[in-house]
């Protein structure tokens, strides 16, 4: 990644991290963001997973070292969409170690942020609220890590019908968003699939973040080859 120099995130309050549930490499892009924003700003972040809302005291008692986690009872486990994995523990325990070495005005905290609803829109407005509510402070951040429709910062049409994104509902000018592009490899959601191999590979820009004209994002994040992430259970 050789443009985090002069990423703009720093001068906002919300990034969205648009990805495809199931690959390994979100995971180590979330990592190189919070890193980057650790070492070049004051603020406190706030790290947010598309998890059961419910989850959050839980995962931030354990950063704290008050409990161990409990994964095995929770139900979203279970649905092996690729929205957790080994991986996605072994994030939380670096957290975790990060969390021992800073003050604790600067201490990072989860939030989660995925909650039921009848409806896609409603859904996802309601999940904005939480994303909001998690910014407030003058010096909390969030970055927010979800499947790239909800990360759009437009609304969209799929079979015929308006789709009004998470990312529509935070104030755009605070708010970045980034989209994960694969272009090989595999991904596991409910069973393990193939990215299609993009042609002329060789000239699209990789590990570096783009801008992009793409309506609903400010910029893309290339993966060269996607992995699938480890199965809990």
């Amino acid at each position: 990644m050789n443009n985090l120099n002069t990423f703009d995130f720093q001068d906002k309050k919300f990034l969205l991290l648009g990805e495809i549930h199931g690959v390994k490499e979100n995971i180590g892009t979330l990592k190189l963001l919070v890193g980057s924003c650790l070492n070049k700003d004051d603020s406190r972040l706030v790290i947010a997973f598309e998890w059961p809302a419910e989850l959050t005291g839980e995962i931030n008692d354990y950063l704290k070292g008050k409990v161990k986690l409990n994964w095995r009872k929770w139900n979203f486990v279970k649905y092996r969409d690729g929205r957790i994995s080994k991986e996605h523990l072994k994030f939380l325990n670096w957290i975790k170690k990060i969390n021992l070495k800073i003050p604790e005005n600067k201490k990072i905290k989860i939030q989660c942020f995925d909650v039921s609803a009848k409806k896609w829109n409603t859904r996802d407005e309601k999940m904005a609220r939480i994303l909001l509510r998690a910014g407030k402070g003058k010096k909390n951040k969030v970055i927010a890590i979800m499947g790239n429709f909800h990360a759009q910062k437009e609304p969209f049409f799929m079979n015929t019908k308006k789709h009004v994104p998470l990312g529509t509902h935070l104030p755009k000018r605070a708010t970045s968003n980034i989209k994960l592009e694969y272009l090989s490899g595999y991904f596991f959601n409910e069973k393990l699939k193939r990215f299609p191999p993009i042609k002329n590979i060789k000239k699209i820009p990789i590990s570096s973040f783009q801008k992009i004209k793409e309506s609903g994002y400010d910029y893309v994040f290339y993966i060269k080859k996607a992995n699938p992430i480890s199965l809990l259970l």
